[in-house]
Order: structure tokens, then C-alpha cells, then sequence
């Protein structure tokens, strides 16, 4: 009886395209893999700096809300800025009036405390301590600071109020930061928005 020879196994071509194969599988779920650890790291940062925003806002609307006089008797508001504001406020509690000013550098919004020292009272700036308040703002040119009169809403033509601000004008502020970790990444840009009365202006001045 003839015999033939056993050719069930594989021959050398099959096993380089099964290798092949192997190879583009292993690569493709380890990008998977990588790509989908790489989002959950992203949206747990985005969602600590939308919270970390959030606490700035609060902080800030209080501060803002309470502005008063200066200590030497300055109007409460020194700046009204697109990016930046300059303002008197008892921040601490401690019955003095600081100078407090919120300002955009770069991503980081920032805030600078200068208190009254001397006789008679003076603000030395080259005493300002500055904080990092709220991290990965991306407002670029869009201005976080909006001013209005004490027409608004009613005013809608007049408001908001235009640059250079009267600052004696001002009786509401509005606050808008857009908060991002790395804006070439989904999900969207957060936008937060706050407005602030100032009911001390409206009472007083």
C-alpha cells in the first residue's frame, strides 16, 4: 500500500501571515487599550478643574459682592478690566479692607491680596501675595469680566458697558471662564458663568 505524506501541518507562509496578524490585533488593542486610558485620565482632569472653577466663582462673587471703600478712601472699584479687575474688599474678616485683584496670566487665573499698611494707610503693591485661583482657563481674548449699569436689564442697548468701563457706572459684574485641560481633547470646553450685584455700590454710591 502506498503512503502519502502528512501535509496537515502549517507551512512557512501561513505562519508568518498568522504571526502577521497576531502582530496588527496586538497593536491595535493596546492603542485601544492606551487611547481609552488616556480619556478617563483627561475627563477625571477636566472634570477637577471644572470643579476647581466652580470654587472660584463662589469665592469670587462673595469678595465682588462685598466690595466697600478703600481704607484710605479710594472708590471701591480701582480697575475694570476685559481680563482683570481691581477692587476693595474685606476678604478676611479682619475689619481691614483689602486691596484684591483677579487677573488672567496665561491659563491661570489669579489672585493678588494686598494689604493696608502705614499711617496714613497706603496699598504697597510690592506686598501683593499672588495665588493661583482656578487652573486651564481658556478664554484667550474673550474677556472674563462684563460690566453694567444700573439700567440693566431693561438697558440692553447701554449694557454691557463699553471699554474703557466708568467705573462709577458699575452695578453688576458678570463673570464668564472657559475651563479646559488640553482644548485639542473631547469633551468640549466647559463655559461657567456667574453674575454678581453689588449691593453695596447700589446702596452707597
Amino acid at each position: 500500500m502506498n503512503k502519502f505524506p502528512n501535509n496537515s501541518g502549517f507551512t512557512i507562509i501561513e505562519v508568518l501571515v498568522s504571526v502577521f496578524v497576531m502582530s496588527i490585533i496586538y497593536v491595535v488593542a493596546t492603542n485601544f487599550v492606551i487611547n481609552g486610558l488616556n480619556i478617563e485620565k483627561y475627563v477625571s482632569q477636566q472634570n477637577e478643574a471644572i470643579v476647581q472653577s466652580r470654587k472660584a466663582l463662589v469665592q469670587m462673587s462673595g469678595e465682588l459682592r462685598e466690595m466697600v471703600a478703600a481704607d484710605n478712601g479710594a472708590y471701591p472699584i480701582e480697575l475694570a478690566g476685559d481680563q482683570e479687575i481691581i477692587f476693595y474688599s474685606d476678604v478676611d474678616n479682619d475689619s481691614n479692607t483689602e486691596r484684591v485683584r483677579y487677573f488672567l496670566d496665561n491659563t491661570n487665573l489669579k489672585r493678588g491680596i494686598t494689604k493696608p499698611s502705614g499711617d496714613p494707610l497706603t496699598y504697597n503693591t510690592n506686598n501683593e501675595i499672588i495665588t493661583i485661583f482656578s487652573e486651564y482657563i481658556q478664554n484667550d481674548n474673550s474677556p472674563v469680566f462684563l460690566y453694567y449699569n444700573a439700567n440693566y436689564p431693561q438697558d440692553t442697548v447701554g449694557n454691557p458697558l463699553s471699554y474703557p468701563i466708568n467705573k462709577t457706572a458699575v452695578r453688576l459684574i458678570k463673570i464668564s471662564v472657559l475651563t479646559n485641560v488640553d482644548p485639542s481633547h473631547l469633551p468640549d470646553t466647559r463655559e461657567l458663568h456667574t453674575a454678581i450685584e453689588l449691593r453695596n455700590l447700589k446702596e452707597n454710591f
